[in-house]
């Protein structure tokens, strides 16, 4: 003799592994993606002072990406090692985060990337810090978002 299940068991299942992809989804999301506030004019007229981006953290880059990297201390000197790979939104805030264009990748030194602000003019970039390592890379933009009051990581001093 066969057992009939209650009716919507099976869905009731069915909606619990799909929570469970939802969550499971989230906390990658959450570890890859990073909210960023921009700060400064040297990405401008792309970004704006103000302008949040949406970042997703990875150190594969090409040329003409948008990335948020880490800002050396004055004398081009790193005073911090570099984040972990999967450091928390709170261990990023104690660090300055520049926003800036790939213009070259991987030629000596290999590990390195050599960025440039859209705005020349006002920008603190590879002209004036050299080659920047690729482990200092937050990640790349992915796509701007409005303006937003909650706070978020500023990128850009100047």
């Amino acid at each position: 003799m066969m057992r009939s299940r209650k009716p919507g068991a099976r869905s009731l299942a069915g909606v619990a592994m799909l929570l469970g992809t939802v969550l499971a989804a989230a906390a990658v999301f959450r570890h890859r993606m990073i909210v960023v506030t921009v700060r400064g004019t040297s990405m401008a007229p792309t970004y704006r002072d103000g302008d949040r981006v949406l970042v997703r953290r990875t150190t594969r880059l090409v040329p003409g990406q948008v990335i948020v990297v880490e800002q050396p201390a004055p004398g081009g000197r790193w005073a911090t090692v570099p984040l972990p790979r999967g450091a928390r939104a709170a261990a990023m805030t104690a660090r300055t985060w520049l926003i800036k264009r790939v213009t070259s990748v991987g030629t000596p030194p290999n590990d390195a990337v050599w960025l440039l602000g859209d705005n020349a003019e006002d920008s603190f970039d590879s002209r004036h810090m050299g080659w920047v390592p690729r482990p200092r890379v937050l990640g790349v933009v992915v796509r701007p978002r409005r303006p937003h009051r909650r706070s978020a990581l500023p990128a850009e001093r100047r």
